[in-house]
């Protein structure tokens, strides 16, 4: 089976999977004014969807830490779908999200989903840094991972 029909069928499977959490989780979904509670219980279905796809055979550990493929993958207009740790409100230890990096045509990279920034790399944040160099670094402050 070529590898590319095989990652969109494990893909199909994660959305699947993450559709079936989420529904048992918030059966009446999200309210449109979130909650502390809400937010926290969002947070941890999050982190359940990572343990579910390792059950379900989906190897977690084929996840990419290979920032500069990554750098060179969003260079050529990719929008690649990622994890990040952060952390959230008073909770100590990170916490993991599903989010998207997309870098614009003036070199700009945002990290982030749902309206939400976790990170990025912009002119005024290189300090003399590369922007390869900026962005690997984003990418190990947010512990980020890839599928390749």
């Amino acid at each position: 089976m070529d590898s590319c029909v095989n990652y969109k069928l494990k893909f199909i499977k994660m959305e699947e999977i993450i559709n079936k959490i989420f529904k048992e989780k918030y059966p009446k979904g999200l309210s449109v004014k979130y909650t502390k509670e809400e937010m926290v219980g969002y947070m941890m279905a999050i982190n359940d969807i990572k343990e579910q796809l390792s059950i379900q055979g989906v190897v977690i550990s084929a996840f990419s830490k290979d920032y500069t493929r990554l750098f060179d993958k969003i260079s050529k207009g990719e929008i690649v779908p990622c994890f990040v740790d952060y952390f959230f409100s008073d909770i100590k230890t990170p916490q993991r999200d599903i989010a998207q990096i997309k870098m614009f045509k003036d070199q700009r990279i945002m990290i982030g989903v749902r309206g939400m920034q976790y990170g990025g790399v912009d002119d005024f944040a290189l300090d003399g840094r590369t922007v390869l160099k900026a962005f690997t670094d984003e990418c190990n402050r947010l512990n980020l991972e890839y599928n390749m």
